[in-house]
């Protein structure tokens, strides 16, 4: 399955050109000096690129350029319908103006036999959440990293708990 980008063009700018040279401009502002060690996780807003784009490139900055990261697990909250529980992209690519981001098959199908991942994919069709974080990514790790694509459907803590 490819997933085509829905907020292309509005939320981020749908030219590989534009949007590369918009997300290294950040990049450049928040360079560091130095990185810090093994980061495990990052909170990044998920809005469009005018509200929210320059908070994201200031937490992406936080990871040394060209890091090698083989997994990237995006969890995001759906705003495509409310569901107990959480939804896994099963397979295939997320593609938008820089390229195609493959999903890591395996961890995805592993994840699926659990019930709490049982909420079916089509939540992710139409859902910017994840969408947005890609191109980041892109910018800023090596290009072989896969993406483990999460959408939580609940914002009830013992479900979440899970």
């Amino acid at each position: 399955m490819i997933r085509k980008p829905v907020v292309q063009g509005t939320f981020y700018p749908n030219n590989a050109i534009e949007l590369k040279n918009q997300i290294e401009n950040w990049y450049r502002a928040y360079q560091l000096t130095s990185y810090p060690k093994s980061i495990r996780a990052l909170i990044v807003p998920h809005a469009g690129y005018v509200f929210s784009g320059a908070v994201a490139a200031r937490a992406y900055a936080q990871l040394e350029p060209s890091a090698k990261y083989k997994n990237v697990f995006l969890i995001g909250r759906s705003h495509q319908g409310y569901f107990s529980g959480a939804s896994v992209y099963p397979s295939g690519a997320f593609v938008n103006a820089l390229g195609e981001v493959q999903v890591n098959d395996t961890i995805c199908e592993e994840l699926l036999k659990y019930k709490i991942f049982s909420h079916p994919s089509y939540y992710h069709d139409k859902e910017h959440s994840l969408e947005v974080q890609l191109p980041f990514l892109q910018l800023r790790l090596a290009p072989d990293f896969r993406i483990i694509p999460i959408l939580v459907g609940t914002e009830n803590t013992t479900i979440l708990d899970e």
